[in-house]
């Protein structure tokens, strides 16, 4: 069942760290999703969470903690993918050893059945405009649909296996990943861009914050860039042994990737040209395991989960870390976080069945994290405010020197563009 823990926070006493808190809101558990690992998506909005288990039941639970809509797929296997399109209207349900990906519309709850026609799917996901999804399958076979009419396209260049990842670009180009150890770009029609063979064994891939860099887990040892624009200059990031393997990584800002390690650490790397592979921050924030991380770029918060019943907070303000325990005997193995709501809300899964979510509150006269320096340098400044504090300076600087010399200002204009000649 949902449990409601606002009352037992209460008595047990709430979490805090720091100047915010953490409180526990509502816990989907083994009454719903059966005993085993569980899979779960909030929508954009940040209005409802859809969650799954072995018991292979989809339910749509509203941030209260209360279960609006429940979806039972067509097959008897688990679910193994769920996800929101862009605007929060379709949710994709994916099941093993099924060739149906079930569409609920969110509005209306009426659902639609699609058969792709291969039997296990394996890679699903939608594309930035929410217009278009793509999935994969054992087979190597990639599929394009879009929404509105259910059209397909396969896509060109097909693998001798498994597709294991996949991820669109802000320009609608998808990248993915097999076990056949290749890599390809293909643009949103199912066109092959590029095509790359790569030494091990792909675990995921990712674009990063710039559309032509293709970024590549390879086997949980280096991160590969491959850069669209300049094909010869591909890079892998390695990383020192005692992190051991890379659990998890997400790009952020201009050109940065957080990375979580197994043996606990989180590392922040550099990919700009100027600084690329520093490490701009490195802490053990677990002293065994770490399983995954979640990176909230509205709070500038970054969230993990790991040892035991643990919970581990980053403000990136500062980077300096807090943790909060799980009150609940059943929440060993945390193995998926996620943030929702723009940071107001926190969601972790146990590999037990359950769903934790957390409600993260900021505390007195502190509306939002003041930014590290490193969030500060991957906000542009908008070119009109730049040019307004340009001329400040710039005026500022000649009234200041022209009161020093003694000598009006468009006489020391004169004199440096060479029209007059200063005594």
């Amino acid at each position: 069942y949902v449990r409601s823990k606002k009352s037992e926070t209460a008595r047990n006493g709430m979490t805090h760290f720091r100047d915010n808190k953490l409180e526990l809101l509502f816990t989907v558990d083994t009454r719903h999703h059966g005993k085993g690992k569980i899979v779960f998506s909030w929508n954009p909005s940040g209005s409802c969470v859809a969650t799954t288990g072995t018991s292979r039941v989809v339910h749509i639970v509203d941030k209260s903690g209360q279960i609006v809509n429940q979806i039972v797929p067509p097959s008897p296997s688990v679910c193994t993918a769920l996800q929101w399109d862009a605007s929060g209207e379709l949710l994709a349900v994916v099941q093993a050893s099924s060739p149906i990906v079930v569409l609920w519309h969110i509005a209306s709850r009426s659902i639609r059945q699609l058969n792709t026609g291969f039997k296990e799917l394996t890679f699903l996901r939608w594309s930035p405009s929410g217009e278009l999804f793509a999935v994969g399958t054992a087979k190597g076979a990639v599929l394009i649909y879009d929404k509105r009419t259910l059209t397909k396209r396969e896509v060109h260049s097909r693998h001798k296996k498994r597709i294991v990842s996949g991820d669109w670009s802000a320009n609608e180009c998808l990248a993915f990943a097999s076990e056949d150890r290749q890599i390809t770009i293909c643009g949103c029609e199912g066109e092959t861009i590029d095509q790359v063979k790569v030494k091990v064994r792909p675990i995921s891939v990712n674009f990063g914050t710039n559309s032509s860099i293709v970024s590549v887990n390879l086997e949980g040892r280096t991160i590969l860039l491959y850069n669209l624009s300049e094909k010869d200059n591909a890079l892998e990031l390695a990383f020192q042994k005692r992190y051991g393997q890379i659990s998890s990584f997400k790009w952020f800002g201009d050109g940065y990737i957080m990375a979580g390690f197994s043996s606990g650490y989180v590392v922040v790397i550099s990919t700009r040209v100027d600084e690329i592979g520093r490490e701009r921050f490195c802490s053990k924030v677990f002293d065994n395991e770490l399983h995954d991380i979640a990176h909230s770029p509205g709070a500038h918060l970054v969230a993990c989960c790991g040892d035991n019943r643990v919970i581990k907070v980053i403000d990136m303000s500062d980077w300096k870390e807090t943790k909060a325990f799980v009150v609940d005997k059943d929440a060993e193995g945390l193995d998926s976080i996620a943030w929702a709501d723009s940071g107001k809300i926190l969601s972790v899964s146990s590999r037990s069945g359950c769903l934790y979510t957390f409600l993260v509150r900021f505390g007195e006269g502190r509306q939002a994290p003041a930014p590290h320096l490193l969030a500060v340098a991957l906000k542009p400044i908008p070119v009109a405010r730049f040019l307004a504090l340009l001329v400040f300076v710039v005026t500022i600087f000649f009234s200041f020197t022209a009161h020093h010399l003694g000598i009006g200002i468009i006489d020391l204009l004169g004199a440096v563009v060479g029209n007059v000649r200063l005594l």
